[in-house]
């Protein structure tokens, strides 16, 4: 693996790290965003290989995370985001999602964008609305946070790939 996404790393501020895996040896690269002042809840990033590090052009610490890797013929931006939880309160909520929806205007039409993330949302069976979103797999009845993540995904054009794939149902709920 050359990138891969983190979440609730409990870390505070932002900044990036070199971390090296012990069996291999082999150097990464750690990019992080927590939440200042407090234990470090909802922290997230991006642990990054170093081929994939040779590829990045910029790393950007926003609300949420954001990097940029060269590409050819187009580039790819990476978002990691973690959504408030059901409970949040709706100002919380409303504020995450402002700031999301300001990440693709800035991306060039030619450029890529993959969203992960944790978006707190059980996004239920796929139906006539949501069929250029979701897929077959989608878990249970849905929570009022799917009504945003759809929209995001739909002005975007994303979908919420984790729905394309069956998993067992011990792996559906954490």
């Amino acid at each position: 693996m050359d990138i891969l996404y983190l979440f609730e790393t409990r870390i505070c501020g932002s900044s990036k790290k070199v971390i090296t895996a012990v069996e291999t040896l082999q150097q990464f690269c750690f990019f992080y965003s927590g939440v200042e002042k407090n234990s470090g809840l909802h922290g997230l990033g991006f642990l990054v290989s170093q081929r994939a590090r040779n590829s990045l052009l910029e790393s950007e610490t926003i609300s949420p995370c954001l990097a940029k890797f060269k590409g050819s013929p187009a580039n790819i931006y990476l978002l990691s985001s973690y959504a408030p939880t059901r409970d949040a309160l709706g100002e919380t909520k409303n504020h995450f999602h402002t700031e999301l929806k300001t990440v693709p205007s800035a991306i060039a039409a030619q450029d890529y964008l993959i969203v992960g993330g944790n978006f707190n949302a059980r996004v239920g069976p796929m139906d006539q609305a949501t069929c250029k979103v979701l897929c077959n797999f989608g878990l249970g009845q849905r929570c009022e946070n799917v009504e945003r993540l759809v929209n995001y995904a739909l002005m975007n054009q994303l979908t919420a790939s984790n729905t394309f794939f069956q998993y067992k149902p011990s792996h559906l709920l954490t």
